[in-house]
């Protein structure tokens, strides 16, 4: 910011965006297999599974790998990662260990719904268009916190230095809009994913048992109220666990696929029986 008191925000949207790219298409590459290590999925069913659900979505698919995640994380993923030749899946082991093979393929189908729709590349072409405008906002924003006639010439042919607090309150009220609307966003994309994992997998049964589990897995809460229910709707990048299971239900309604009856719960010590 000392050597372009005025100007700082231009590399800053450049090196933001660089940074964001980067860890989008060499993290999976080069990155993670330094923290982890794959290996093919010994499952032959729930690979032809996978197969057959990446055939219905026209993805090619190369390989369909487990991670050991269990190592650094007791977090439940998969994801589809690399281009052409190189695409592969990628089971993380807790994954195959906490959930059914049923659950586990209603992931992969929704994260191959991100791939069909190209959420991550256009969500690269979306920042690019915005982080430019975003920071120089925060330019501004932090200059008018600072003090009158920050960045602006100081009667010696330089620039008052905008101060670095500053820029983080500055960023931290941009940011804070910018995540309102990408969540918005967000949430509307992720939506769309669980609509295409339902259509290609044909198993809301399985996708409703997995949003039931993944909820208490993760602590979260399946109906967030007052000022939690704020916060989703402010910041939230996913639909609500409830809404997704709504989703399930409606889909199972529509196309005539029969549910199981709800389980009853199950009770604590204490809890006793009828009441």
């Amino acid at each position: 910011m000392r050597r372009w008191p005025r100007r700082w925000w231009l590399p800053g949207a450049g090196l933001g965006l660089g940074a964001s790219a980067a860890l989008t298409f060499v993290a999976p590459i080069l990155i993670e297999p330094l923290f982890g290590r794959t290996t093919p999925l010994q499952d032959p069913r729930l690979v032809a599974d996978v197969q057959e659900l990446a055939r219905r979505a026209g993805v090619r698919v190369e390989k369909v790998l487990v991670s050991d995640a269990s190592r650094r994380t007791t977090a439940v993923n998969a994801h589809v990662s690399g281009v052409g030749r190189s695409r592969r899946v990628v089971f993380w082991d807790t994954l195959l260990q906490q959930f059914s093979g049923r659950e586990a393929r209603v992931v992969v189908a929704h994260e191959l719904s991100h791939v069909v729709h190209r959420d991550i590349p256009r969500g690269l072409a979306l920042l690019a268009i915005v982080i430019g405008p975003a920071t120089r906002a925060t330019a501004v924003l932090a200059e008018a916190l600072t003090r009158p006639g920050a960045g602006h010439p100081d009667g010696r042919g330089g620039a008052l230095p905008v101060s670095v607090p500053a820029v983080f309150l500055a960023s931290s009220l941009v940011g804070t809009l910018l995540a309102s609307a990408s969540g918005q966003l967000s949430r509307a994309i992720e939506r769309r994913a669980d609509d295409d994992a339902l259509r290609w997998s044909r198993d809301p049964a399985a996708m409703v048992e997995f949003q039931q589990k993944i909820v208490v897995s993760n602590l979260g809460d399946p109906d967030p109220r007052g000022p939690a229910r704020l916060m989703q709707l402010l910041l939230g990048t996913h639909p609500t666990t409830l809404d997704r299971i709504a989703a399930a239900v409606r889909f199972a309604t529509e196309a005539g696929i029969p549910l199981p009856s709800p389980r009853p719960p199950v009770l604590g010590p204490g809890d006793g029986g009828a009441r």
